[in-house]
C-alpha cells in the first residue's frame, strides 16, 4: 500500500470515531434535555400546587369542618368557640374571592353571616353572664346588631332575643307611653320609632299587644289632627264620621284647638264613659276594633288633664 493510500485509511478511521463520539454526545445532550424538560414540569406542576385556588368544595369543606368545632365548643359552654368560627371565616372569604359568581359564593355569604351572627353574640353575651347583668351593654355592643342584620340566624338571633327581651320590651315601652303624651307632639316620633322596635323585635311579648293598642291611638290621633286642620284651612266641615267614638274625640280636638278646654273635657269623659257600655251586638264599646282607640284617647287625655 502507498503511502497516500494508507493516510486516506487512517482519515477514514478517524472520520469513522469522531462521528461515533459525535453521536454519543448528541444522544448525552438530549437526554440531558429530556431530564431538564421534566425537572421543570416538576418545578411548574409544584408552582401551580402552590398558587392555584384550592377548589370551592375543599374551601367549603374545611371552613364548615371549622363551624362545626365552633358549634362544640359553643355547645359546652366554651367562649373560644370564636377562634374556630374565626378561621372557618378565613375559607369562605376566599371562596369569595377566588370563585366569584359560582353557586358556591351564596353558600359562603350564608356561613359567613352565620359566623357574624355567632361573634355578635358572643360579644353581648358577656355582659348578661356575670352576677351583674348589663343589658344596655349587651344590646349596644352585639345583640342590637345581631337583631337587626341576622335577625333570621339561628340559633343567636333567637337566643339573643330571648336574653334581651325581659329587659328591653318594657324599657320601650315605657319610653313610648312617656313620649305619646296626648297633649305634647313633640315626642310622638320617638313613640312611634320605639313601639315599631318592640313589635318587630319581641312580637309575642306581653307588652307587643299594648304597643300595638298605643300605636293606632297615636296614628287616629294623628289622622284627625290632620282632618280638623284642613276643614279650618278650606272652611269646610271635615267628613262626618261613622263611629260615635270617633265623633265624640273630633269634637274634643277641635274644642280644644279653640283653647275651650273645659268644654273639650266633658266630652272626652263622655267618650270615656260611653266606653263602658254596651253596643248593639251587646258587646262593651271599648271592645270594638274601631271605637277602642278613641276611648284609649279619651283615657289618656283625662289622665293628662289631672
Amino acid at each position: 500500500m502507498d503511502r497516500k493510500a494508507a493516510e486516506t485509511v487512517v482519515a477514514a478511521r478517524k472520520g469513522k470515531k469522531q462521528r461515533a463520539k459525535l453521536k454519543i454526545e448528541n444522544r448525552t445532550k438530549i437526554v440531558m434535555a429530556v431530564g431538564l424538560g421534566l425537572g421543570l414540569l416538576v418545578v411548574l406542576g409544584l408552582i401551580v400546587m402552590v398558587f392555584l385556588p384550592a377548589s370551592a368544595d375543599k374551601l367549603m369543606a374545611d371552613g364548615e369542618r371549622w363551624i362545626e368545632k365552633g358549634n362544640e365548643q359553643f355547645a359546652a359552654g366554651d367562649n373560644d368557640a370564636w377562634y374556630a368560627w374565626d378561621k372557618g371565616e378565613d375559607y369562605f372569604k376566599r371562596v369569595l374571592a377566588s370563585h366569584s359568581n359560582t353557586p358556591a359564593e351564596a353558600k359562603a355569604r350564608e356561613r359567613l353571616d352565620y359566623i357574624h351572627a355567632a361573634k355578635l353574640y358572643l360579644r353581648g353575651h358577656k355582659f348578661l353572664a356575670g352576677k351583674s347583668i348589663d343589658w344596655e351593654s349587651a344590646r349596644k355592643n352585639g345583640y342590637d346588631e345581631l337583631l337587626n342584620q341576622y335577625g333570621g340566624v339561628e340559633p343567636f338571633a333567637k337566643k339573643a332575643r330571648e336574653e334581651l327581651q325581659p329587659h328591653e320590651a318594657p324599657e320601650l315601652l315605657k319610653i313610648a307611653q312617656k313620649d305619646a303624651d296626648p297633649n305634647n307632639s313633640k315626642g310622638w316620633k320617638n313613640a312611634h320609632e320605639n313601639l315599631r322596635a318592640l313589635v318587630k323585635r319581641y312580637p309575642s311579648s306581653e307588652q307587643a299587644q299594648d304597643a300595638r293598642d298605643l300605636q293606632t291611638r297615636l296614628n287616629v290621633h294623628e289622622e284627625a289632627l290632620a282632618k280638623i286642620q284642613k276643614a279650618e284651612e278650606t272652611k269646610q266641615p271635615w267628613p262626618r264620621p261613622l263611629n260615635h267614638g270617633e265623633d265624640l274625640a273630633m269634637q274634643a280636638l277641635a274644642l280644644e284647638r279653640t283653647n275651650q278646654m273645659d268644654k273639650a273635657k266633658s266630652l272626652w269623659q263622655e267618650l270615656k264613659t260611653w266606653g263602658g257600655k254596651r253596643g248593639g251586638n251587646l258587646k262593651l264599646n271599648r271592645d270594638d276594633p274601631e271605637s277602642k282607640p278613641w276611648i284609649a284617647l279619651a283615657e289618656a287625655k283625662l289622665a293628662a288633664s289631672k
